[in-house]
Order: C-alpha cells, then sequence, then structure tokens
C-alpha cells in the first residue's frame, strides 16, 4: 500500500468488521489487536480459556476477572 493510499483510506474514516478504526503505520501496517487469555479451573474441576483482557494499542485487562481465577486457585490448595 502506498502512502497515498493509507491517507486516502484513513480520510474516509473506514471501520473495522469489530467498528474500530482501521489505521495504518508510516510502513503501512495496522496495529496489533490481540484478546489475551488465561488458563482458568472453575469450580475444581473444568479447566478452559478465559478473555481476560485486550491488547489495542496499550494493555486493557478485566481485573475482575484475574481476582476470581486467584480466589479460585487459592482454595484448591
Amino acid at each position: 500500500m502506498t502512502r497515498n493510499q493509507s491517507a486516502e483510506l484513513q480520510a474516509n474514516d473506514p471501520r473495522g468488521s469489530a467498528g474500530t478504526p482501521v489505521t495504518f503505520n508510516e510502513n503501512g501496517d495496522a496495529p496489533g489487536r490481540y484478546d489475551i487469555f488465561q488458563y482458568q479451573i472453575d469450580n475444581g474441576s473444568t479447566a478452559e480459556y478465559k478473555v481476560i483482557g485486550h491488547w489495542t494499542d496499550q494493555l486493557h485487562l478485566d481485573v475482575r476477572t484475574d481476582q476470581r481465577a486467584l480466589k479460585r486457585a487459592s482454595s484448591l490448595n
């Protein structure tokens, strides 16, 4: 993608499928967007990965989710 194409896209305020703005850096790359998962055990028997946050230009964590997991883990010991 050329710089002109990138500037043209940004001028039109494009949105991605999640409704977030589509942006590009000076190299034409989109910024990283990641979900953050934690392996948690529910009710002492069922283990699964749960989304506890995400990264979109900065870290966003759901601390309440993390605290519940810590309480469950400490009760298992």
